[in-house]
């Protein structure tokens, strides 16, 4: 019985204009298998890391994530089941937005909240903040604080078959978990 990969990007291209950022790339991950990208400065590491969670499209090549091809599914939902953690990602968060809601963006897969607001995402929120002990900037707005969140130089992708939600806390306590791909 064939155990379904992680990962499996076979013959992707990403061109930017008339540029191969990554050309003929093919690459699989199988369960429990750990990588960490490493590389100089522009060598396309964001750039790989942005295609496997479908927040850039290969110019040509299949990238399948946990089973789910790319140009075939929901990557809206698909992206539930992923988290990335990023220096990079932090430009993106809307600076109006509390951390609460930031955190609970992570039940949308999205850059900020755009869902109902509940009690009960409320609850996972502040219960994920408090978690890594800083329940107390629950309701500070993510320009506030953003200046005293150190800016990370290492992405953490993490990937998973079944959805856990509210990744962004629990990943640093679970990092030796066996889904994690880190480039540095």
């Amino acid at each position: 019985m064939d155990t379904m990969k992680l990962l499996d990007m076979q013959n992707v291209t990403f061109r930017r204009q008339d540029t191969a950022i990554l050309d003929n790339l093919t690459w699989e991950i199988e369960p429990g298998e750990h990588w960490a990208l490493l590389g100089a400065n522009g060598s396309g590491k964001t750039t790989l890391l942005k295609l496997l969670t479908a927040y850039e499209w290969a110019s040509s090549g299949t990238i399948d994530v946990l089973g789910k091809r790319y140009g075939e599914c929901h990557v809206g939902n698909h992206r539930k089941h992923m988290g990335w953690v990023s220096g990079t990602l932090q430009r993106q968060l809307p600076a109006k937005d509390e951390a609460k809601k930031i955190v609970a963006s992570g039940l949308e897969a999205s850059f900020g909240w755009y869902g109902e607001w509940n009690d009960d995402v409320e609850s996972q929120a502040r219960a994920a903040l408090e978690r890594v002990r800083i329940g107390h900037l629950a309701d500070r707005t993510y320009a506030k604080i953003a200046p005293f969140i150190p800016q990370m130089n290492t992405d953490v992708v993490h990937m998973e078959f079944a959805n856990r939600g509210m990744w962004q806390t629990e990943l640093w306590q679970e990092y030796g978990g066996d889904k994690i791909l880190c480039a540095g």
